[in-house]
């Protein structure tokens, strides 16, 4: 690492962080230590750059800065723009690796035309400049970086209310899609932005209809609903008239209004048609399926159909 110290510069408009960053700042109880944090987040929006708030650091081939947090640990820290992003907290002895993370990150964005392997990213109205793209890429699980975002006056919240947490920051065309005064059919391998897509459009329609609008979220998983519902809280706190619920719950709750006080349904569920992993496995329907194929797993076989042919863009289309 070669010392370094920068002169004074403009103030940043945003403070931008990675999940690796926020999952750090939320494992801190100690009001003392986030304080620190806090203190020196506040001293690079007013654009101090000093020895100990802005090193520049050796061994990547981007411009990244380290910032002391104290003895041990220090923020880790790049300029994208106006805006500055912090990639880690670590301690002084992993800065090397976070530094490789970092040019991983920016390795795995490429522009459409390159050979695979890589993420491919259509650039057209997705980039801040020309060295600076507007999407990363998460160095660890090659999917989307997600990044959360607050303004310089929302950094005080880390102390002032624990549990706040700062929202996530779209990127023009997730911007798009959620802006988009239509229904919309998302569709996208797990970690490109589906959900927070989903979860935006919830604060979004509310903002624009009112508060009075009753608003439906089904998932498969009461994780996903649980998942979802956090996520919504920060935009929309009361949520009195959103319903996260699972398929299943659902199914049951419409069973039982479509009933009648004697009991009759009146809508015909045709229960008999449903098909669960169990009667999947039963002899009637895997040996009709498997056919010759005496080693072929039925697990394996339920697993594509639920995964990617059930959800695939060919099966929508059908």
């Amino acid at each position: 690492r070669v010392p370094e110290q920068l002169p004074k510069v403009t103030k940043v408009n945003k403070v931008d962080l990675t999940d690796e960053a926020w999952s750090w700042i939320r494992r801190q109880k100690d009001e003392k230590f986030r304080g620190i944090f806090v203190k020196r987040l506040k001293q690079l929006a007013e654009g101090d750059r000093s020895y100990c708030i802005g090193k520049r650091l050796k061994g990547s081939k981007r411009t990244v800065y380290e910032t002391k947090l104290d003895k041990g640990q220090r923020i880790i820290w790049t300029e994208r723009g106006n805006d500055i992003l912090v990639w880690f907290v670590c301690k002084h002895d992993y800065i090397s690796r976070c530094l490789q993370r970092v040019d991983l990150s920016y390795e795995r964005v490429m522009t459409r035309g390159h050979k695979s392997g890589q993420i491919e990213i259509d650039f057209t109205h997705e980039s801040k400049t020309d060295d600076e793209p507007e999407m990363l890429v998460n160095p660890i699980s090659n999917v989307p970086l997600k990044i959360r975002s607050l303004g310089t006056t929302e950094i005080d919240k880390f102390i002032t209310d624990i549990r706040w947490t700062p929202p996530v920051k779209l990127t023009s065309a997730e911007e798009e899609i959620v802006k988009l005064n239509r229904t919309v059919l998302l569709l996208g391998r797990s970690g490109t932005g589906k959900t927070l897509c989903v979860t935006s459009r919830i604060a979004r329609d509310r903002h624009i209809l009112g508060p009075e609008i009753q608003q439906l979220f089904l998932a498969r998983t009461q994780k996903l609903c649980t998942y979802v519902s956090s996520l919504v809280q920060s935009s929309v706190p009361d949520q009195e008239k959103i319903q996260f619920s699972t398929v299943t719950d659902w199914v049951e709750d419409m069973r039982e209004k479509f009933t009648s006080d004697e009991g009759k349904e009146i809508v015909r569920w045709q229960k008999n048609r449903l098909v669960d992993y169990r009667r999947f496995c039963s002899k009637q329907v895997w040996d009709s399926i498997r056919g010759e194929e005496k080693e072929l797993d039925p697990l394996v076989v339920w697993t594509q159909i639920r995964s990617f042919i059930k959800g695939s863009f060919e099966a929508a289309q059908q």
